[in-house]
């Protein structure tokens, strides 16, 4: 039989931390290989990042400041447009228009619309698409 507790401690400090690292590699390798990779089938994407721009247009509706407005103009844009032209679905077109819908929401309290009620039902109505 090997005597592997033998040789470990007869090893030198640079063997011992070549195998201290192989092992930490093979663990890392086993937990990730047990890892579920897809997505339940019946996830809609499009609709958990709908509830995300929610809360964001929530918090913005609360307090429309200046500042706000551009930021969440550019999340609106960058952050979640971007994302959606990367990504690929069933709701994507209706996640678009409902960005465009918070945008044009962005820009009523902007320029004081008179039309920024009926914007807010418009996009309320959007996103109720993208809860079904």
């Amino acid at each position: 039989m090997i005597d592997i507790v033998g040789k470990v401690t007869q090893a030198t400090l640079y063997q011992k931390l070549s195998l201290i690292i192989g092992l930490l590699f093979i663990t890392f390798l086993a937990g990730y290989s047990s890892h579920p990779v897809c997505q339940p089938q019946n996830f809609d994407q499009f609709s958990y990042k709908a509830q995300e721009v929610d809360a964001v247009m929530k918090e913005f509706m609360l307090n429309p400041s200046r500042d706000n407005q551009i930021s969440v103009h550019n999340d609106l844009v960058i952050t979640y447009g971007n994302w959606a032209d990367r990504e690929y679905g069933a709701n994507k077109e209706a996640f678009k228009s409902y960005l465009n819908a918070c945008d044009d929401v962005v820009h009523a309290y902007e320029y004081n619309s008179p039309e920024l009620q009926n914007k807010i039902k418009i996009m309320n109505e959007k996103k109720d698409i993208l809860s079904k």
